[in-house]
C-alpha cells in the first residue's frame, strides 16, 4: 500500500489523530461518566483514533529514506530550493537549457 503524501507527513498527521485519541479516550473515562455505558461508544472511538494514529506514524516512520525505510528521495524543503537557486543564479546557470536535437535513430551495422 502506497499513501499519497510524504513519510514526515505521515508521521506527523499520525501522531497528532492518536493525541486527539487519547484526549477523546480520556474524556470518556474522567468523572462519573466511566461508570455510564453512554460514553463507551466514545471511548472506542478513542481508541480506535490513538490504533489509526499510531499506525499512520508507524507507516510514515517506516518508509522515511534516512531511517533505512523503502522511500523515495525527499523533496527539499523551501530552503532548500532557494539556496539552490541563489548558487545557480550567481555562477549565472539561469538561463534555459537549450533544446537538443532530436536523435535520429540510425539502424545498427549488422556485423
Amino acid at each position: 500500500m502506497n499513501l499519497p503524501g510524504s513519510a514526515k507527513t505521515h508521521l506527523y498527521v499520525g501522531l497528532i489523530v492518536a493525541f486527539v485519541g487519547i484526549v477523546v479516550g480520556g474524556y470518556a473515562y474522567t468523572g462519573d461518566r466511566i461508570y455510564d455505558i453512554v460514553y463507551l461508544p466514545v471511548a472506542l472511538f478513542g481508541l480506535a483514533l490513538v490504533l489509526a494514529g499510531s499506525a499512520l506514524a508507524g507507516y510514515g516512520q517506516a518508509n522515511r529514506p534516512r531511517l533505512g525505510g523503502r522511500g523515495q528521495d525527499e523533496e527539499p524543503s523551501i530552503f532548500g530550493k532557494l539556496a539552490l537557486w541563489i548558487t545557480d543564479r550567481a555562477r549565472g546557470d539561469d538561463a534555459e537549457p537549450e533544446a537538443e536535437a532530436d536523435d535520429v535513430d540510425e539502424p545498427a551495422a549488422s556485423s
